[in-house]
C-alpha cells in the first residue's frame, strides 16, 4: 500500500509539534522548593545545549526563569558543551572564578567533562543511580534534587 502525504501537511504537523515541545515543560520532582531556597543565597545560571527558540520558552512554561541570572544557550554563542569556552562565557559574565562555582548537571559527557575542563567543582545529578565510569570522579553526587540543599548548607 502507497500513502502519499502533502509536503504542507507534514510540515504543518512539523510546526505544531515544535510549537508543543518548545511552550511545554516536565519538571523534575521538587525543582521548585530547591531553586527558591537557592536563589535566596546563591547567584544561579544555567548553561544549555540547544536553540534559543525551544530552551527560553520551556524555562518559561516551567516558570523558573526568574530563578537564574543568565541562561546561556549554546546556539546564541556559538559553541556547545562540553567546549570549555562556553563556561568560561558565564564565568566572565558573571564575574566569577572557578573556584567560586558549583557546576550541576546530569550528563556526564557534556558537563562534567565541561566543568572539569576549566576546573569548576561538579555535582552530577544522577537520577537514574547508574554506576558510573571508573573515570568519572565528581566532587559531589546526588540522586534527588533535594540532597543538593544539604551540599550547599
Amino acid at each position: 500500500m502507497y500513502c502519499r502525504v502533502a509536503q504542507s501537511t507534514i510540515s504543518n504537523l512539523s510546526q505544531s509539534f515544535w510549537h508543543i515541545f518548545n511552550h511545554s515543560a516536565v519538571m523534575e520532582p521538587n525543582v521548585n522548593e530547591v531553586l527558591t531556597v537557592l536563589a535566596r543565597s546563591y547567584r544561579l545560571a544555567v548553561i544549555t545545549n540547544g536553540f534559543v527558540s525551544a530552551q527560553v520558552p520551556r524555562m518559561q512554561a516551567a516558570g523558573i526563569e526568574h530563578f537564574f541570572e543568565e541562561v546561556i544557550v549554546s546556539e546564541a554563542i556559538g559553541f556547545a558543551k562540553p567546549s570549555p569556552k562556553i563556561f568560561n562565557h558565564v564565568l566572565f559574565r558573571l564575574d566569577l572564578t572557578p573556584a567560586q562555582v558549583l557546576y550541576v548537571g546530569d550528563s556526564l559527557a557534556y558537563d562534567y567533562v565541561g566543568a572539569m575542563q576549566v576546573k569548576i567543582d561538579f555535582c552530577y545529578y544522577n537520577r537514574k543511580n547508574q554506576i558510573l565510569p571508573q573515570e568519572a570522579q565528581p566532587k559531589f553526587m546526588i540522586s534527588e534534587l533535594l540532597k543538593l540543599l544539604e551540599l550547599v548548607n
